[in-house]
């Protein structure tokens, strides 16, 4: 009987770690930025009558808007491109990050979870701003 080949020395998982870490916090943190910057354009909801605006299918002119209103705009929009762009960085770097680990075997079954985690992170972030919008409405519904 020949003799066993020697066994492959174990890589570090450092990689697949990194990943799932990036993966996280693009399902966890960049939803939660997304909900705060819904959150403050359902703001404008005192400086306009939602309610009316709904029921006669008008649209909202941001010219019409008074100097407040613009500035929740403003406000929700910063929170909003900061919250995507948080996203889409975190979630390209966890992409690549997972499959250079599942290809290296560099901590393959965090990189599998990483590479796994990153489509469902795209579904959060996209509810996370009807959600956010949605309570900041709420109160001048």
């Amino acid at each position: 009987m020949p003799p066993a080949p020697p066994a492959r020395p174990r890589r570090p998982r450092t990689l697949g770690v990194i990943a799932l870490s990036l993966a996280a916090v693009a399902a966890a943190l960049a939803p939660a930025v997304v909900v705060v910057g819904g959150y403050i354009l359902g703001g404008i909801g005192a400086h306009v009558d939602l309610t009316a605006m709904g029921t006669a299918g008008e649209r909202l002119d941001p010219e019409t808007l008074p100097a407040a209103a613009r500035t929740l705009v403003e406000q929700s929009s910063v929170w909003l491109a900061i919250g995507n762009g948080g996203w889409m960085l975190s979630a390209i770097a966890a992409l690549v990050l997972g499959v250079i680990a599942i290809a290296t075997r560099r901590g393959r079954a965090w990189g599998v979870v990483a590479v796994i985690l990153v489509p469902i992170s795209y579904v959060v972030v996209q509810l996370a701003f009807p959600l956010g919008l949605a309570g900041g409405t709420a109160p001048y519904v």
